[in-house]
């Protein structure tokens, strides 16, 4: 058992199932993988290693980067502790607020359609340049968005095109990277005097 992953190891103590196979994963359609092939499969097919590099990368970002410079507090999108409705709390005191002094209160709500997936690339790597993050690691980010594929089947036609924007769905920075590109433009509106509240 020493010679075994220490995940595996941990899954292994924790799981109350007998039969289930030391180092197995549990695989999408809810079973346990029998065999160290179809384990490997699964990792390789989940791109594990990425999504690994991108927790890590994601960490360092929240940890080192957003501790010197913060995102907007404005920021809901993708927050920890933050949310719709959040966001919809702090615009309902401030709309009640200038109704009790006898002020106008005007709201404008805008809805980016497609914003998660037009972003342009070098948005996102400006944005972290903007925040102070290394060149390695925004050349590493542009590299995981550069070549990705879009695949579409069906019956037994296929096409694939190139993918050119966006954040992948599903991917670990993916939040991140918005929030970060969209919080200049928070910055730029909340210091022209606007209340400005950007959620998910």
């Amino acid at each position: 058992m020493k010679d075994l992953p220490r995940s595996a190891r941990i899954h292994k103590a924790l799981s109350r199932d007998p039969k289930i196979k030391l180092g197995s994963l549990v695989a999408p359609s809810g079973r346990h993988t029998q065999s160290e092939g179809e384990t490997m499969d699964l990792l390789l097919a989940t791109s594990f290693l990425l999504k690994t590099l991108e927790r890590l990368v994601d960490r360092f970002l929240r940890d080192e980067i957003l501790v010197s410079k913060p995102l907007h507090p404005n920021q809901h999108a993708y927050q920890a502790g933050k949310s719709v409705e959040t966001v919809l709390h702090q615009l309902v005191v401030r709309d009640e607020k200038a109704l009790d002094q006898q002020e106008m209160a005007l709201g404008v709500f805008l809805d980016i359609e497609g914003a998660f997936n037009n972003t342009p690339y070098d948005s996102k790597c400006t944005a972290l340049v903007g925040h102070g993050v290394d060149h390695t690691i925004v050349r590493w980010v542009k590299a995981t968005l550069e070549g990705r594929q879009a695949i579409a089947t069906l019956g037994s036609l296929s096409r694939s095109v190139a993918v050119s924007r966006g954040c992948p769905q599903g991917g670990v920075l993916s939040p991140l990277l918005w929030c970060l590109v969209v919080d200049e433009l928070l910055a730029r509106l909340s210091g022209g005097g606007l209340c400005t509240r950007i959620r998910g």
